[in-house]
C-alpha cells in the first residue's frame, strides 16, 4: 500500500515521490536515465537528503513516472512547501499568544504590549 503523507507535512515531498515510484514498480534507474539525472539523485530526493528539484526537473521526472494531474498537483504543492523556511523552534506562533492572553497577568500583558508596539514601530521604519 502506498504511503499517503499528509500534505502539511515538510517531509511529504520524498514520501510521495517513493511512493508514486513504488506503487508502478519502476526502478530508480529506468526513472534516472529518461529523466536525464543520476540514480543516487532519485534515490537522494526520496530518502529526502536533497531539497526538491526545480520545477523543469521534477516535471521530466513526473513524465518519466506516469504522474497523473491530481499527483502532480500534490507533489508539486509538497515540493513548495518543502523550501519553505523552517520557523525558528524558538518563535511562537501568533494564534499561541492569543490564546495565552485571557491568562497573562498584569505584568505580562504590559510586556507583550511594550513588545507588540516595538514590532510596530521597527515595521514602519
Amino acid at each position: 500500500m502506498p504511503i499517503v503523507p499528509q500534505l502539511n507535512d515538510r517531509n511529504s515531498f520524498h514520501e510521495l515521490l517513493y511512493a508514486m515510484r513504488m506503487t508502478r514498480r519502476l526502478p530508480r534507474k529506468a526513472i534516472a536515465v529518461e529523466a536525464g539525472v543520476d540514480v543516487s539523485y532519485i534515490a537522494a530526493l526520496e530518502r529526502g537528503s536533497r531539497r526538491p528539484p526545480s520545477d523543469e526537473k521534477l516535471e521530466k521526472i513526473l513524465n518519466t513516472i506516469g504522474a497523473s494531474a491530481t499527483e502532480r498537483q500534490d507533489i508539486f504543492l509538497a515540493a513548495y512547501l518543502a523550501k519553505l523556511p523552517r520557523p525558528s523552534p524558538h518563535c511562537i506562533d501568533a494564534a499561541q499568544i492569543l490564546h495565552a492572553i485571557p491568562k497573562m497577568n498584569t505584568y505580562q500583558l504590559r510586556l507583550l504590549s511594550q513588545v507588540a508596539s516595538a514590532i510596530i514601530t521597527e515595521a514602519k521604519m
